[in-house]
């Protein structure tokens, strides 16, 4: 990573997004460590939702899902206090898929369509099709 400070916030929060999408979950813990001291150093709190969403899912993807059950579900509480409602909605299908695989079906169901509400709203395409395919909904 760039020793600039510069930017910072952006490749950093940026790295978390990149580790969780190539389930890099090795190097999770050390990227989400820094980004977690750059947020308190610099006063960023989104920046720390980051790394608690990455280290959320590292930790299911680890088979902890009591662990990672709590990073998620506060990284897309702070994520709805900011009223950066497409991360939470991202966060909230994170949690979804923790809630399929505890048996949670009813309440999984509950917390991907509150996403794919927004998804809709927003056209995030992608994300509206990930929320659908959670939901069984080929539409």
């Amino acid at each position: 990573m760039a020793e600039d400070r510069r930017g910072q916030d952006e490749i950093l929060e940026a790295w978390c997004e990149v580790i969780s999408e190539g389930a890099a979950w090795d190097e999770a813990a050390e990227v989400a460590e820094r980004a977690r001291r750059h947020a308190a150093r610099a006063g960023e709190p989104p920046l720390a939702l980051y790394a608690m969403r990455l280290e959320g899912r590292a930790a299911a993807a680890r088979d902890d899902p009591a662990r990672a059950g709590e990073l998620l579900s506060s990284a897309a509480d702070g994520f709805t206090e900011l009223e950066a409602i497409w991360e939470a909605a991202v966060t909230g299908l994170d949690v979804a898929h923790l809630l399929v695989t505890s048996g949670e079906n009813d309440r999984a169901r509950s917390v991907a369509e509150e996403s794919a509400s927004v998804f809709e709203k927003l056209g995030s395409v992608r994300e509206l099709s990930l929320a659908r395919d959670l939901l069984g909904d080929p539409t």
